[in-house]
């Protein structure tokens, strides 16, 4: 007898034993070996949601007793249904037959009798697999409408073609045009074949987890991580909850059915626009599989880190490298990657902004890992590195205004409103930006100022003083800093390579320095990040030593160990004692920064940090010539 899940019989199909063991909140079903009416009378009596009466001795109603109970368990919610699929018919009659065959295998069902009606279910209802008879306009003999159906539907849902009408023809553009994954006679009453072309669909091309169970750590969930995503931070509710729907089902086919619980763990996404989590996996009795990163997304963009990943990224895999598990998962909106990072240290890595904040972790530790990142994650890509035949003077602010996205008319007229938005004079720890005419700004401090150059300004009108590019090579192209991991170690591994490729080899450097100038330097006292600058700023060759000021705060002194060390691999790689190249990269990021930290609303920090963006700019247009 079973009870709720309780003392479950070895008769049990394994597949549904564990399903009903992994259930939150199984129904009170009774399955009876010893069936008798008094004992049917006493289980529905106490509330049991069934009585299914078995015999040992019949194999066959042993069979159609655990498909009822299946199906109970499905009906009820306990369960979820092998699949989702859409059946487009002229024939109601069919349409009825053929759902309620398939909704008796396990499965959901949808039905249309038009395309149109089919093209609408098809993007509201997240469908797996669509089954779509040739003929959808009556008596027409030349009638193809369901393949035309088929052929406009997106290539992640695969299509079974079905006609009364079979032709030659009919089968090559079915399977070779239309991509189809079967091509069937329709027969009365026969299905088998059918059912069989739709297992075998879900088995091989679909491939979705549905038995899975999975846990968010704390502050996670479907909702918030779709917030997260860029194209729906402004959709309305239904909309997010359906992208919710849509990403739960992008983590179940990421994964395969061996794994039966998956923990995720929320990841701050960067400034990409899309996610990232880190997830375990965990299987059969329990056994903890390894971490892996799941990058998701819109899908194109997905998509093209996937290239980039094979093109930039495989080629120079080592013993010790991220590691693309499995394929692309795909929905019709999102796309996700699993990562791995094979050969790192046992434990859990994180991400170097929480390695960077955590106060057990010394300078020391951190100057070892930016050089870990340098010479060995990226130092495969860098020891390519060729001459860059620039053509015009200005090649490199060019570049680097592409790939920022300055180059574009309407960012240059918010990075110039940015700027004035922030010469309002209000003082910050004593210190204030003013206006000075159109091509400067002015900081007082105790009765004293000082005339800087607008950068806004300066890079439209005077960038004829920066320098030729030197080196071109294979970057990453966004080190924002939680794309960068930390293993218990303390080596660096990478992921999100939407923007890896070939560029200016100082742009991962200049990056990730104005992340620890600008992100990580968790200090509100402006002065002292404007003295940090101005410090920085000081020496004209890379083998100048930073000389610390004494009395500086520990996330100073921290800042400057760590750009130090920077700066030693920028000379390494670019084989050059000159900042000035360095110094416009440095130019191009903060510009970067500055917008990015005034317009948000949430780190209350923002606005010394868009502040202390905007000062280094300036410090160093005055350097480049200002």
């Amino acid at each position: 007898m079973l009870v709720g899940g309780e003392a479950l019989p070895r008769t049990l199909p394994r597949q549904l034993r564990s399903s009903v063991q992994d259930a939150h909140q199984p129904p009170v079903v009774v399955v009876d070996l010893e069936p008798s009416v008094e004992r049917a009378r006493r289980a529905y009596t106490l509330g049991a949601a069934d009585y299914i009466p078995l015999t040992e001795e019949s194999p066959q109603a042993l069979q159609e007793g655990w498909s009822a109970l299946e199906r109970l368990l499905r009906q009820g919610g306990v369960i979820p249904p092998k699949g989702r699929i859409l059946i487009v018919d002229d024939s109601p009659e069919i349409l009825t037959s053929l759902a309620s065959i398939l909704e008796n295998e396990g499965y959901q069902v949808f039905t249309a009798t038009s395309p149109a009606l089919a093209e609408t279910l098809y993007q509201q209802e997240r469908v797996h697999l669509a089954v779509i008879d040739v003929r959808l306009e009556g008596g027409d003999e030349e009638d193809v409408s369901g393949l035309d159906l088929a052929q406009r539907m997106d290539p992640v849902v695969p299509c079974i073609i079905l006609t009364s009408y079979p032709s030659i023809e009919g089968v090559r553009r079915a399977l070779r045009e239309v991509g189809a994954v079967d091509y069937l006679i329709k027969a009365k009453g026969e299905t088998e074949e059918l059912l069989r072309a739709i297992n075998t669909a879900f088995a091989e091309r679909i491939r979705i987890n549905q038995r899975m169970q999975i846990e968010w750590g704390t502050g996670t969930s479907l909702v918030g991580l779709v917030a997260s995503l860029k194209d729906f931070r402004a959709a309305p509710w239904e909309e997010r909850r359906r992208a919710a729907e849509e990403l739960e089902e992008l983590f179940r086919r990421l994964f395969p059915n061996d794994v039966r619980r998956l923990r995720i763990e929320y990841m701050a996404p960067g400034r990409g626009g899309s996610g990232v989590v880190l997830a375990r996996p965990f299987y059969d009795r329990d056994l903890e599989g390894e971490p892996v990163v799941i990058k998701f997304g819109r899908r194109d963009n997905i998509e093209r880190e996937r290239r980039n990943y094979f093109r930039y990224v495989a080629p120079f895999a080592g013993l010790r490298a991220t590691q693309l598990r499995g394929e692309m998962a795909r929905t019709l909106r999102l796309g996700g990657l699993l990562f791995s990072f094979i050969g790192q240290a046992p434990g859990t890595p994180r991400d170097f902004l929480a390695y960077y904040r955590d106060p057990h972790v010394s300078s020391e530790q951190v100057c070892r890992t930016i050089q870990d990142l340098f010479e060995e994650t990226c130092g495969r890509w860098y020891r390519g590195k060729q001459r860059w035949v620039a053509r015009k003077p200005d090649a490199l602010a060019r570049d680097l205004e592409r790939r920022l996205g300055l180059d574009q008319p309407s960012k240059q007229r918010t990075l110039a409103e940015v700027v004035a938005c922030l010469l309002d004079g209000r003082p910050h720890s004593g210190l204030a930006l003013k206006p000075a005419g159109a091509k400067g700004l002015e900081v007082h401090w105790r009765g004293w100022h000082r005339e800087l150059p607008n950068p806004a300004h300066f890079i439209r009108y005077r960038r004829e003083r920066f320098p030729p590019p030197s080196y071109q090579a294979i970057t990453h192209g966004d080190l924002h800093g939680r794309n960068l991991f930390v293993d218990e170690d303390g080596r660096a591994w990478l992921i999100d390579f939407f923007h890896t490729g070939w560029g200016p080899l100082i742009r991962d450097f200049a990056e990730l320095e104005s992340v620890i100038k600008f992100n990580l330097l968790d200090l509100p006292d402006l002065v002292e990040r404007y003295a940090l600058e101005q410090a920085l700023l000081i020496p004209r060759r890379f083998d100048q030593v930073l000389d610390l000021p004494a009395g500086v705060p520990p996330p100073i002194r921290r800042a400057y160990a760590a750009i130090q060390t920077l700066r030693q691999q920028v000379h390494r790689w670019t084989d050059t004692w000159e900042t000035t190249e360095y110094e416009v990269g440095l130019l191009y990021y903060a510009l970067k920064v500055m917008v990015w930290a005034a317009l948000r609303d949430r780190d209350l920090l923002a606005p010394i940090r868009a502040r202390h963006a905007l000062l280094s700019a300036a410090l160093i247009c005055e350097k480049l010539g200002g």
